[in-house]
């Protein structure tokens, strides 16, 4: 129910808005080209093969796990993927920029300072500033996929509706009734409620973070831009920090009690592609999109509602393939 910081919209407004663009049919036709053929041991060949050539300096690994209940997750510099799990090629470009350069290396680049070691650790207050930037660097990086993109936006109506009450399966029947799949209606609901209690007033609400996160890294990029201090754009990676800290932080790099961050992102090391595309976003943000919009539902009008060009053409490959 919390409103985004300068915004007059709830947290739970923006999740719903967003859950219903990934859900529309041309997003759900799309989800169909990210099949689920990778075993677990060979994503731990692909990504350790892909982070090691990022992280040149240090030791990091990738590793499977019996203990995880999600298909992947992150301790220290160690990236753990769930050995019962399949995963698509989509899935290893996410866990590459999500877990590996923005999890894993705020870690590293903590522990590579001289004195602030600290920033190397996470605490509850970070991890909006931090799963929002993962999930910034997965779109930045057009790694993600509109089934991601639902899932992310969906656990924030999950969180609100066990604030509100809600038992894990009415939250369950509350997704299975928005045509989302029984398997990935139990996930979402699983992760609001693990640790918690099934018959609801016990649950766990990291789940917000992702949505928030991502809404106030961009707009502090946005904002960084506008002021003219772009160069506070890279401090997001200096370690485990809130967005609020780093006009501090910087200060102190600039005192030389910090160091500059260690790894950063090629789009964050160079940043004048970023100030483009954001200072242009800035620039654009007065429109009245409501307009636009209706201006363009009345270009689409007579456009038919039916399965898009692409999915036929690959339809059409696949036939001349079999044969």
């Amino acid at each position: 129910s919390h409103k985004l910081h300068g915004d007059r919209h709830t947290l739970r407004q923006l999740g719903d808005k967003l859950s219903y663009i990934f859900s529309l049919p041309a997003a759900r036709h799309m989800n169909k080209h990210h099949p689920k053929i990778i075993s677990a041991p060979e994503a731990v060949n692909v990504l350790s093969q892909r982070l090691e050539k990022y992280f040149h300096s240090d030791d990091m690994r990738v590793r499977l796990s019996d203990g995880i209940v999600s298909d992947a997750a992150v301790g220290g510099d160690t990236v753990k993927l769930n050995s019962k799990a399949m995963f698509s090629e989509s899935d290893l470009n996410v866990y590459e920029v999500h877990e590996g350069w923005v999890h894993v290396g705020t870690t590293l680049n903590g522990r590579a300072q001289p004195h602030a070691t600290w920033l190397s650790v996470g605490s509850p207050r970070v991890a909006a500033t931090q799963e929002g930037l993962a999930v910034l660097l997965e779109m930045l990086t057009l790694s993600s996929n509109p089934g991601r993109a639902r899932r992310i936006s969906d656990r924030v109506a999950a969180v609100d509706m066990a604030e509100n009450g809600a038992d894990f399966i009415e939250v369950f029947n509350y997704f299975r009734g928005l045509n989302l799949s029984a398997t990935d209606s139990y996930r979402v609901t699983q992760r609001v409620f693990r640790g918690g209690m099934v018959e609801g007033g016990s649950f766990f609400t990291k789940d917000i973070s992702y949505v928030r996160g991502y809404v106030e890294n961009i707009n502090f990029i946005r904002s960084a831009i506008t002021s003219g201090l772009p160069e506070l754009i890279p401090m997001l990676f200096l370690g485990k920090l809130a967005i609020e800290d780093i006009p501090v932080l910087y200060q102190a790099c600039q005192e030389g009690i910090l160091t500059t961050p260690k790894y950063l992102p090629p789009m964050f090391d160079n940043f004048s592609g970023l100030y483009a595309w954001f200072g242009f976003a800035s620039g654009l943000a007065g429109i009245d999109l409501k307009g636009v919009q209706r201006h363009f539902t009345r270009l689409f009008k007579d456009v038919p509602n039916v399965v898009p060009t692409f999915e036929l053409l690959d339809d059409t490959e696949f036939d001349n393939n079999s044969d």
